[in-house]
């Protein structure tokens, strides 16, 4: 008679074999953790760059605004030579005759057009970009990594060499 070959209890697989409950969960959740330790970085590398890409967004929209403040100024000085006058005055700090000049304290009149325009501009601030979860900021903490890849590794040699089951 041809004996069977008996796979020894230590080498059971509980994919192949149907091992118990408290081997999935433990493949699982070591699995889960590996992959925590492998996506984490790159979830943070997508974070930074959503960050500096509304960042972006936001000066240029800026940079939008204050070109349309600049191309309606070019448009009203154009045409307007007493208005052209008024801000070649303003630069040169001249006062024509029978004009008048209120100071106040506290305050100085802008000299130049970049001032003004830049004054009249609205900013925009940036969109947030949600946080990473709580445990993806565990799992970006060095020294914490290699524990948790040793007990990653040491919970799939648990679910994959060890056959635990149910006793009936």
């Amino acid at each position: 008679m041809r004996q069977t070959k008996t796979i020894p209890r230590f080498f059971a697989v509980p994919v192949i074999f149907g091992a118990g409950l408290i081997s999935w969960i433990v493949l699982l959740i070591s699995l889960a953790i590996i992959a925590l330790i492998v996506l984490t970085p790159a979830a943070q590398s997508l974070r930074q760059a959503r960050q500096q890409k509304h960042s972006l967004e936001s000066t240029l929209a800026l940079m939008n605004e204050k070109l349309s403040i600049q191309k309606q100024f070019i448009a009203l000085t154009e045409h307007d030579r007493r208005m052209m006058q008024r801000l070649a005055n303003r630069q040169m700090d001249m006062v024509t005759p029978g004009e008048k000049v209120l100071p106040l304290k506290g305050f100085t009149a802008p000299r130049n057009v970049q001032s003004l325009i830049a004054r009249s501009l609205k900013r925009i601030p940036p969109r947030p970009v949600p946080p990473l979860p709580w445990y993806a900021g565990i799992a970006l903490y060095q020294p914490v990594r290699i524990p948790l890849v040793i007990t990653a590794l040491a919970g799939l040699g648990f679910a994959f060499l060890v056959d635990v089951r149910r006793r009936e």
